[in-house]
């Protein structure tokens, strides 16, 4: 497999953000990096706003330990002013012993680890005491924990690189701070400790920047841009098809939680085609017998309040559509037990999902009916 050219690169193949994937799957990085010119990755509306709670928390931090006054767009709003103004005073209380603390700082670390180098959000460092490595994770989808969080680990290693000379650390902390999931994780390791994981790093990157075709399954897999042509997937769906087209003749438990498994392969592998194919397309790269077309058009208010201005004493409450709040809403402004006689909990919808699911499982009909028995008696 060809080499790749990371210096020619404008952003980081081997970015500290996906290093628990080229660490477990150095082959997805060639890949990836193909899939990178054919079906350029485009910004989602959760990015976008990790993006600007990101810069939220930054001018908080900014305001609380140096007084600059913050600049906020329409965009933002009091959830994230708040969240990021916790997040500021917890970097302030961790800094109170600290000689320096940097905020939104450029590591390059491709001195020890090949092709990385990336921003962290804060660094708090004190001489001949700790780095610590602080990560504001805004997303509330996965609570991410910082145990050998490799993603931090890479922000360690372009920190030790760059003031260890300086400061002389005899530890390094890593936090992660995820406010909307109340999760603040933090693990603290030493510094001989970190010079091996830089070593393990260092190790992965040289392999996958060398051409590597080694693939392997994990949770990584799940934000890769190689699925589409990842080998390790295909022979996946190759082996399902192989199962479905076996076929069978009882349809019992075990035959449909097979069934269930290939639909799974097929629809992650399927969906991750459809959205690169999409991607390829809009840069002029259209499959065969395919053509991009536009889906219905909407229509917004460019200013809502200019429209409130222009026609609220004309129309009054008619410029309005009223929808009383849920339950939930009025619980937490008069209380769960003025809403209680009001309330009634209607049953969820019954799925079936992996046994994995945190969830409780839910009662089969059979077992209904055979409590139902046990009552009646």
């Amino acid at each position: 497999m060809q080499k790749i050219d990371h210096k020619s690169r404008a952003h980081a193949v081997l970015a500290p953000s996906s290093a628990s994937r080229w660490m477990s799957c150095p082959g997805s990085v060639n890949l990836s990096e193909r899939m990178h010119e054919i079906a350029p990755p485009e910004s989602s509306s959760h990015a976008e706003e990790g993006t600007l709670a990101h810069e939220v928390a930054e001018q908080e931090v900014a305001l609380l330990l140096d007084g600059v006054q913050p600049e906020y767009s329409d965009k933002v709003n009091e959830q994230m002013i708040a969240h990021g103004k916790a997040y500021a005073q917890y970097i302030s209380d961790e800094s109170i012993l600290a000689d320096k603390v940097l905020i939104e700082q450029k590591l390059d670390m491709s001195s020890a680890i090949p092709g990385c180098w990336g921003t962290v959000d804060c660094l708090v460092m004190s001489k001949g005491g700790a780095l610590h490595v602080i990560d504001y994770k805004y997303g509330m989808g996965v609570k991410v924990d910082a145990d050998t969080n490799y993603q931090l680990i890479c922000y360690a290693a372009g920190a030790f690189l760059a003031h260890n000379e300086e400061y002389q650390f005899d530890k390094v902390m890593l936090t992660v701070y995820q406010p909307r999931l109340d999760h603040i994780d933090t693990w603290e390791t030493t510094i001989d400790d970190l010079q091996q994981h830089m070593k393990l790093l260092a190790n992965a990157a040289r392999a996958a920047l060398g051409g590597s075709e080694l693939f392997a399954h994990g949770d990584h897999c799940k934000w890769c841009p190689a699925k589409p042509i990842c080998p390790k997937l295909l022979a996946s769906v190759q082996k399902a098809l192989y199962k479905c087209a076996a076929g069978t003749d009882a349809p019992t438990p075990e035959v449909f939680g097979e069934f269930l498994y290939i639909i799974e392969v097929l629809e992650k592998w399927s969906k991750s085609v459809k959205e690169a194919a999409l991607r390829a397309a809009k840069k002029g790269r259209v499959p065969k017998d395919r053509k991009l077309v536009e889906g219905r058009r909407s229509r917004v208010w460019i200013d809502e309040k200019a429209v409130i201005e222009e026609f609220s004493v004309d129309l009054g409450e008619d410029l309005w559509t009223r929808k009383i709040i849920t339950p939930a809403k009025l619980e937490k402004i008069v209380g769960k037990d003025q809403v209680a006689e009001f309330v009634e909990t209607k049953p969820g919808n019954i799925s079936l999902v992996h046994y994995t699911d945190p969830r409780k499982p839910a009662a089969t009909e059979a077992e209904l009916a055979f409590e139902e028995i046990k009552e009646s008696r």
